[in-house]
């Protein structure tokens, strides 16, 4: 259970939910589980897997709502996603912007020349 002791999810913009999910599939996909099913191992290790934001967000979710492991999934896709897709696509623009930036200086340079 490394992944969910040493690299939990905390819901900060750099960190894709989706990749956690994925993590933790193929974490109980490969573990011995004694007669319980994929399924339920997800829905109990899941609040090991988080901690800060991430974990306040699972806390107040409704008793009755985290028994379901799409629905439990569903949500935290939807309550994270948003987030670490905006910090991907202005990484993705920040770079875009640098290689512009240089390409101008390139550019004024071999002119001046």
């Amino acid at each position: 259970m490394a992944l969910t002791s040493q690299d939990p999810f905390q819901g900060l913009p750099h960190q894709d939910p989706r990749n956690h999910i994925e993590e933790l599939e193929h974490l109980v996909s490969r573990s011995e589980q004694n007669d319980v099913s994929e399924y339920h191992m997800l829905c109990k290790i899941f609040p090991y897997s988080i901690s800060g934001d991430a974990f306040n967000w699972f806390s107040q979710l409704e008793p009755g709502s985290r028994t379901m492991r799409e629905d439990i999934e569903r949500a935290f896709l939807y309550q994270f996603f948003d987030e670490a897709e905006a910090t991907r696509e202005k990484e993705k623009n920040d770079k875009w912007d640098m290689l512009v930036e240089s390409w101008q200086i390139k550019r004024e340079d071999q002119i001046l020349r």
